[in-house]
């Protein structure tokens, strides 16, 4: 194994260390919806979170602030890494169609101080990196501190206009949720797939391993 592959694979197993203390944390958790909703991300409630190493990212399923005009929308997004992580920081993408006052507009890129190369820093946390993305996205655009994309900001002078955008985004939202829940649902096909011809490949070694034997 090479110096780049020991990298990625440390990168991974710490990654899916702090993805498993999360989820654990979750499940104690979620039995107690008040509390939980009011200790755990600011009453920001996690949707699901999952590691794909295969992908190396981590994807991130959430609901809209209870207090904001995102509530009750499921909204996701992957946290990328390489093995430059945690030296350098990850890439935080919405999909393509999310606008948002912190997303480069057409990219799904989201932009904030935190993850940026000047201000990131190496002992950050999954969690904490969570915890900005999702904070910052229910933030009212006017008070956003370093907006990306200003024709939100702009939006946001005009109710009716803002509102129809939020609308908008509400919906592209749903699409982008439903065609996840679809690729989801495909790869586990394919892997319940590759999972049965792994062991049928399996069953065939040990029937002509009997064979060989029996002959001998």
């Amino acid at each position: 194994m090479d110096f780049r592959s020991q990298k990625i694979e440390l990168v991974q197993q710490r990654i899916d260390n702090e993805v498993c203390q999360i989820q654990r944390r979750l499940r104690k958790e979620i039995d107690d919806e008040d509390d939980y909703l009011d200790q755990f991300h600011n009453r920001i409630l996690l949707h699901k979170l999952e590691h794909l190493q295969e992908y190396k990212q981590v994807r991130v399923e959430f609901y809209g602030d209870n207090n904001y005009v995102w509530a009750n929308q499921i909204f996701f997004f992957s946290i990328f890494y390489d093995n430059s992580y945690p030296d350098e920081p990850p890439i935080v993408k919405f999909p393509k169609q999310i606008q948002h006052i912190s997303i480069i507009k057409g990219t799904g890129q989201y932009c904030i101080p935190d993850l940026s190369k000047k201000y990131w820093k190496p002992s950050t946390k999954i969690l904490q990196i969570i915890n900005r993305v999702i904070s910052t996205f229910n933030e009212n655009p006017i008070y956003s501190d370093y907006p990306v994309d200003f024709s939100i900001l702009n939006l946001t002078k005009n109710k009716q206009e803002y509102m129809t955008y939020v609308e908008e985004m509400r919906y592209q939202a749903r699409i982008a949720y439903n065609q996840l829940v679809e690729d989801q649902q495909d790869r586990e096909k394919r892997l319940k797939v590759k999972e049965q011809q792994k062991l049928k490949g399996q069953e065939q070694q040990s029937r002509l391993n009997e064979q060989m034997q029996k002959q001998k």
